[in-house]
This record gives structure tokens, C-alpha cells and sequence, in this order.
């Protein structure tokens, strides 16, 4: 399993539209092959500062999901409503032996 962090730092007063547009990327990630899961994180001390945690069944299902139409466009969207460009990390599941 691949599991994707993005962090994002919103402009100020951005909060529910960029609540409403992460609602509908998610319903659209959703419904990609090897999409497990996702949810939002929000900084308690910082509404602004948010992180969007994403489980994908393998690399190559996410890469397909990040070079897709529907995530450009959204990501475009979104890009509007931040302080500074998205930070993606990406790792890998794996067991603590």
C-alpha cells in the first residue's frame, strides 16, 4: 500500500471552499482504480495548515490518479486558494520488525 501526505497552507477566509473542493476531488479519487482511502487533517492551532492523507492500493494506481485531467483541474483550483505550493510525500507500508 501507498499512502500519499499532501500538505497545503490555505490563504486566510479560504477554509470552506477549499473544504467543498476537496470533498469533490475526494468523491472523484474514490472512484479510481486502487483508491483505498482518504481523509483531511486539519492543524487544531492552524485551520489553514491542512494535510490530506490518500491510500492507494500501489504507486502506479497514484501516479495515474496525479497525471489525470480531474486532479489537474482540481489541483489548478486549489492552487488559487493556497499560500504556497502543495507538498506531496509518498510512502510505502511496510512492517516494524
Amino acid at each position: 500500500m501507498i499512502r500519499v501526505l499532501i500538505e497545503r497552507h490555505l490563504k486566510k477566509d479560504n477554509e470552506p471552499e477549499y473544504h467543498k473542493a476537496i470533498r469533490k476531488l475526494k468523491q472523484k479519487a474514490s472512484h479510481r482504480d486502487g483508491y483505498l482511502s482518504g481523509e483531511m487533517l486539519i492543524d487544531p492551532e492552524d485551520s489553514s495548515h491542512c494535510l490530506i492523507l490518500s491510500n492507494w492500493q500501489d504507486l502506479e494506481s497514484w501516479k495515474v490518479w496525479n497525471k489525470s485531467t480531474e486532479r489537474k483541474t482540481a489541483r489548478d483550483t486549489i492552487r488559487k486558494m493556497l499560500t504556497k505550493d502543495e507538498n506531496i510525500l509518498i510512502f510505502q507500508s511496510t512492517s516494524m520488525k
